[in-house]
C-alpha cells in the first residue's frame, strides 16, 4: 500500500461511526493541499448549471427525470437546501450533468457530480486522498459465482447515498439547482452523504461495507464471506451447494446489509425455491415464477442466462457500411467485455490484426489496406456467430 493510501485508511479508521444503522465517515483530506485552499467557485458552477439546463431543455422527459432524482434526494434526506444565512465563500460547488441509460430497469437518468472540475487550476478531487483499492477483483468474483450449482445475485440500492459524511466536510459538497425554473435564482443544496463522482467515494463505500461485514461475521458467517470475497462495488453474487443454503444466504445478506442502513434489491437466483423466499418487490423485475420463466441479466458485464445457467455475450455487430479504419476496428474490439477469457482465442486474432495496422504505419482514420480489410471483415462475420449462438457453461 502506498504511503498516501495508508494515510487515507488511517484517517477513515479514526473517523468512522455507526449511529442507528447509519455509518458516518470523514473525507480523507490531503495534508499537502487543504480544502480551505479551494477558491470560491460559485460562478463556475453557475455556468455549468446553465449548460446542463440547456441540454436538459432539449428533452423535457429527461429534464423531469433529472428533477425527480433531486426531489428524491431531498425527500430521503441525502441533501438539504442551504439557507442564505449559511452562504459563505469557504465552500465548493459541484457541477453536475445527466447520464441517460434508457435500457436500465431502474434509474433511467443518473446525475453525475463532477468533482474533477477545476477552478483556478484546482479541483475538489485534488484535495482528497483517493484511498486504497478495496474492491475485489472482477475475475475472482465471477469464479466464486460459478463455484457451486445454486447462484444468488443482488444489487444494493443507492450504496453511496446510504453513508453519511462528517458534518465538517459537507460544505465542500454543495451544488446549484432550481428545478428548471429559469426565472428564479438557483438555490444551494448540500450533500450529507458520499457523492458519486468524488475520487474517494469507492474506497469509503468499500471500507464501510467491509467493516460492517467483519463486525457481524460471527452471527452471519455466510453473508460476511460473500460481502468480503464475492461483492464487486454494489453487486453481491455468490453460489452455494443447494437451495437450503441459498435461502440461508439470502436471509443473512438481507440482515447484514440492513445493519449498514442499506437495502438489497433485484434479487435473482437459478433456484425457484430460493426465489420463493424473496418478496416480489425485491426480486428482479422480469422474474415470473408462475410462468416458470427465469430471464437473463448482466452479471458484472457478462450475460448470465439463469434458466440455462450459462454465460453468454451480446453486442451489435457493425453495419454493412462500417468503415474499417484503425480507430473503428479498435473501438469494436473494445466492446467485447470478457474478464474471464472465454473469448480469448477469438479476441487475440483481432489484437494481432491491430498490431499489424501499427506495423503498417497507418493513421487512426486511414482505411485498412485490402489484405487487412479482408481479415477484419472475416472477423466481423464470425462475430455475428458468437453473438448469435455462443453460450458457455462454466463451473469450477
Amino acid at each position: 500500500m502506498k504511503t498516501e493510501d495508508r494515510i487515507a485508511l488511517k484517517k477513515v479508521e479514526n473517523s468512522v461511526k455507526n449511529n442507528e444503522n447509519i455509518y458516518q465517515v470523514a473525507i480523507p483530506w490531503r495534508e499537502d493541499i487543504s480544502c480551505h485552499d479551494l477558491p470560491y467557485n460559485y460562478k463556475m458552477a453557475l455556468r455549468r448549471l446553465l449548460s446542463t439546463e440547456k441540454r436538459l431543455l432539449r428533452d423535457p422527459n429527461v429534464a423531469n427525470l433529472y428533477s425527480d432524482v433531486i426531489r428524491h434526494y431531498l425527500d430521503s434526506g441525502y441533501i438539504r437546501q442551504v439557507s442564505r444565512e449559511e452562504d459563505n465563500t469557504d465552500a465548493w460547488f459541484l457541477p453536475h450533468f445527466a447520464v441517460v441509460r434508457p435500457i436500465k430497469a431502474t434509474t433511467k437518468v443518473r446525475i453525475v457530480f463532477n468533482a474533477a472540475a477545476k477552478q483556478d487550476g484546482i479541483s475538489l478531487n485534488d484535495t482528497i486522498y483517493q484511498g486504497p483499492k478495496l474492491q475485489n477483483e472482477l475475475f475472482d468474483v465471477l469464479l466464486r459465482f460459478r463455484r457451486h450449482p445454486v447462484a444468488l445475485v443482488c444489487d444494493i440500492a443507492e450504496m453511496y447515498l446510504r453513508i453519511e459524511t462528517a458534518p465538517g466536510d459537507r460544505t465542500y459538497h454543495r451544488f446549484l439547482w432550481r428545478f428548471m425554473d429559469q426565472n428564479k435564482e438557483p438555490s444551494q443544496y448540500e450533500f450529507n452523504r458520499i457523492v458519486f463522482g468524488v475520487n474517494s467515494s469507492p474506497f469509503l463505500a468499500q471500507y464501510v461495507t467491509h467493516k460492517n461485514a467483519e463486525k457481524l461475521a460471527d452471527a452471519y458467517p455466510m453473508a460476511a464471506e460473500t460481502i468480503l470475497k464475492s461483492t464487486y462495488m454494489d453487486d453481491s453474487m455468490d453460489s452455494v451447494p443447494d437451495s437450503n443454503n441459498g435461502i440461508r444466504l439470502y436471509r443473512e445478506l438481507s440482515k447484514v446489509w440492513e445493519a449498514a442502513g442499506m437495502h438489497a434489491r433485484k434479487w435473482l437466483s437459478n433456484s425457484k425455491e430460493v426465489l420463493q423466499e424473496i418478496p416480489m418487490e425485491d426480486r428482479s423485475e422480469s422474474v415470473d415464477l408462475d410462468e416458470g420463466y427465469l430471464p437473463s441479466i448482466k452479471t458484472l458485464g457478462i450475460l448470465w442466462i439463469r434458466d440455462e445457467d450459462t454465460f453468454s455475450f451480446k453486442s451489435c455487430p457493425p453495419p454493412d457500411d462500417f468503415e474499417i479504419t484503425k480507430r473503428n476496428f479498435l473501438s469494436k474490439i473494445a466492446t467485447l467485455f470478457d474478464p474471464t477469457g472465454f473469448l480469448a482465442p477469438f479476441v487475440i486474432r483481432a489484437k494481432i490484426m491491430l498490431q499489424e495496422t501499427w506495423t503498417a504505419g497507418l493513421d487512426w482514420d486511414d482505411q485498412l489496406p485490402e489484405h487487412l480489410s479482408i481479415k477484419a471483415k472475416k472477423w466481423f462475420l464470425e462475430l455475428k456467430d458468437i453473438y448469435g449462438g455462443l453460450s458457455l457453461s462454466f463451473r469450477i
